[in-house]
């Protein structure tokens, strides 16, 4: 609902935009760049500008962004973007950790015995892994909310909804 939203509302796409530009701002930096150039380097590589970008749309539009983290032999060899909107949570464990995300590129269509793909969360030891980038709130365990509401964006559509319709039918 958040993404057909966005798409819908010329007014929520262009707010979640600017306000997603403005949280990338001027791209990743780091304080003591100057005195570590090397890691400096390696977290530029990493993490590249096109990534930060969809990872701040993400984190803005639907409240969470993922980023998939790649490893060759024990180092990290690759972290991207991942879209947040194919992943869904497994059932926590006696700790409430969630140990796994299953994909799916549209879930709507996923049935009872679909074979889903599963990946470990960041720090699991795997070759490919999920780290998940959310905001902490009280008794959200599983995702984190929108800081926003999206009222507006349903009640634009619908008022436009109406306006096409009146003019389609000749303002009668």
């Amino acid at each position: 609902e958040l993404i057909d939203c966005f798409m819908d509302s010329t007014t929520n796409k262009a707010v979640i935009t600017g306000i997603a530009q403005q949280i990338y701002g001027r791209g990743l930096e780091a304080t003591d760049a100057s005195k570590k150039p090397e890691q400096f380097a390696e977290m530029k590589r990493l993490l590249r500008n096109d990534c930060m970008r969809k990872i701040c749309l993400d984190l803005k539009m639907l409240g969470e962004a993922a980023l998939q983290v790649s490893y060759v032999g024990d180092k990290v060899g690759k972290v991207s973007h991942f879209p947040r909107e194919t992943l869904r949570a497994e059932k926590m464990n006696d700790k409430g950790e969630v140990k796994n995300y299953y994909y799916a590129p549209d879930w709507s269509k996923v049935q009872r015995n679909s074979k889903l793909k599963k990946f470990p969360v960041f720090g699991s030891g795997a070759q490919n892994e999920i780290f998940i980038v959310k905001r902490y709130v009280t008794g959200f365990y599983y995702y984190s909310p929108a800081d926003y509401n999206i009222s507006y964006s349903i009640l634009e559509n619908e008022v436009a909804c109406y306006l096409i319709n009146d003019t389609q039918n000749g303002f009668s």
